[in-house]
């Protein structure tokens, strides 16, 4: 948040973490649409906002007179590993991320988002768009041995879709320790 801010850019006070950067850009003031140039970023300790998991970012990223991208991108939190490549579009802000996650702890991962009485294991995939004001997340999620506090099941299946504050599933298959299918149409 301190480089953004000697930069002139204006990031949430919660953001944090220590960058350390190798690039090689150039542009005018604040306008992101006169950046230019390419580098790779690190960020430890990266921190978002209360609620959210901290982790570290690494990402090699090539910025155009159009766009923003992340060629790479690599995010490590507890529990799991999300990787995608995508961009930013100025000035509009339009996001197109496709992401693959590999969530080796549901249960770590779920205490970074406040949820502490989750377990199993997962993958995550799917596409990150939108806008940087409205995002939503579309995809599709395997979660192995999935645990509720004292309730498992044996396999979750189905697509899924996110948008702040619900998550929606307009196909999920639950299968249960006895082999019956359970099948769900449900938003929360």
């Amino acid at each position: 948040a301190l480089v953004a801010a000697a930069a002139g850019l204006s990031l949430p006070p919660e953001v944090g973490g220590r960058l350390t950067a190798d690039v090689d850009l150039t542009g005018r003031g604040t306008d992101l649409a006169t950046l230019r140039g390419y580098g790779r970023v690190r960020v430890d300790d990266l921190n978002l906002e209360a609620g959210l998991p901290s982790g570290r970012l690494e990402a090699r990223l090539l910025a155009t007179t159009s766009r923003l991208a992340l060629e790479t991108f690599t995010l490590e939190v507890p529990g799991a590993t999300v990787r995608g490549t995508g961009s930013v579009r100025f000035p509009a802000g339009e996001l197109d991320f496709p992401v693959q996650a590999d969530i080796r702890s549901v249960a770590a991962f779920g205490r970074g988002f406040g949820l502490p009485l989750l377990g199993g294991t997962a993958t995550l995939g799917g596409r990150l768009n939108g806008t940087r004001d409205a995002p939503r997340f579309q995809g599709r999620v395997a979660w192995r041995d999935p645990r509720f506090g004292l309730h498992a099941l044996d396999q979750i299946d189905g697509e899924i879709e996110w948008v702040p504050h619900t998550l929606r599933s307009s196909r999920l298959v639950m299968r249960d320790r006895k082999s019956t299918r359970l099948n769900s149409s449900h938003s929360t």
